[in-house]
């Protein structure tokens, strides 16, 4: 599994762990996580990040992909992308996207004892694990499904 001190490095600061926004965290694999990441403004930059975008990342390699999963509509209601494929990351998005999952990782943790995902790490997202419920909980949708065939065991 990834360091803290790797994860760290990726946020700049240890403090920015909060540029993770909010929501839980999904265990799909052992070692690969589903993370998304509301309101994402593009901010002026070149090729930015606008919208609502899902990520999932191996924990072992820190090797991710993302696809956008809606555009904005307001800030009261989004529009659904009905053809999702994964997005290419580009140099000016990728120290951004990393932040963003390093800081997902870093503050991840168990809801039974309250521990970290990362030793020493923080508590701001709830790591949520439906993979040994039968119902339709557990399963993984069509992009989940891509992402771990993707990233397993690399």
């Amino acid at each position: 599994m990834v360091t803290k001190e790797f994860l760290v490095e990726k946020l700049k600061e240890e403090n920015t762990y909060t540029l993770s926004g909010s929501g839980n965290v999904q265990i799909l694999e052992d070692n690969i996580l589903f993370m998304r990441r509301y309101n994402l403004l593009g901010g002026g930059i070149k090729n930015a990040l606008d919208g609502h975008y899902c990520f999932v990342v191996n924990i072992d390699t820190f090797k991710y992909v993302a696809w956008k999963d809606s555009d904005y509509g307001s800030l009261t209601w989004t529009m659904p992308i009905d053809n999702k494929i994964f997005v290419k990351v580009c140099k000016a998005n990728k120290e951004k996207i990393e932040q963003i999952i390093a800081a997902h990782i870093l503050s991840s943790y168990y809801y039974d004892d309250k521990k970290s995902l990362i030793e020493n790490g923080y508590t701001h997202h709830l790591l949520c694990d439906w993979r040994k419920y039968p119902d339709d909980l557990g399963k993984l949708d069509k992009m989940q499904k891509l992402a771990v065939d993707k990233l397993k065991n690399k």
